[in-house]
């Protein structure tokens, strides 16, 4: 991630602290995120350095009104139009979520399998992942086929492999060896 995503997204964090909107704002970010993720067009937008400032920042207001986001967020959207950064919006969106999620107390872990987790995997693994750190660990997940089965979990610093491929790798290192 860049230091750019990192201080807008810290800043936004304190901003939205220092106003008691961390939860409010927190909401609109998941709102925000959906959006983004279900519509191309705003997609497009977000990327296309070609809109004006003025276009930009009236389009925004528009979806902040009719969304009935916060003022903290519209004022977010209106300095990243100013500043030509409206394609750091997810990763300031990732960003805030962290420092958000680190202060309620939680984790976050990835998780990639070769296929789709299905939920009482995930309550599973974040029990278990809870009985190890104490904390609650939440679970973003990413699929990758090239691991034939099984699942990596990374937390932190740390990374266990519980993939069918990385054990294929063991046996056939313990074979040759």
């Amino acid at each position: 991630m860049s230091r750019a995503v990192k201080v807008y997204g810290k800043a936004l964090f304190d901003y939205a602290n220092e106003l008691n909107a961390l939860d409010e704002v927190s909401k609109d970010f998941e709102s925000l995120r959906q959006l983004i993720s279900e519509s191309p067009d705003f997609q497009n937008f977000l990327s296309n350095p070609t809109f004006s400032k003025k276009n930009s920042i009236e389009v925004l207001k528009s979806i902040a009104e009719s969304a009935q986001f916060t003022e903290v967020l519209l004022k977010l959207f209106i300095l990243l139009a100013e500043q030509r950064r409206l394609n750091l919006l997810s990763d300031i969106i990732e960003e805030f979520h962290a420092l958000y999620q680190s202060k309620k107390g939680y984790l976050m872990a990835q998780v990639t399998s070769s296929s789709p987790l299905q939920d009482k995997q995930v309550n599973s693994l974040q029990l278990i992942l809870k009985e190890i750190t104490g904390k609650q660990v939440l679970l973003k997940h990413q699929e990758n086929p090239e691991l034939l089965g099984g699942f990596v979990v990374s937390l932190n610093s740390l990374q266990a492999d519980f993939s069918i491929k990385a054990q294929l790798n063991n046996l056939r290192s313990e074979l040759e060896g």
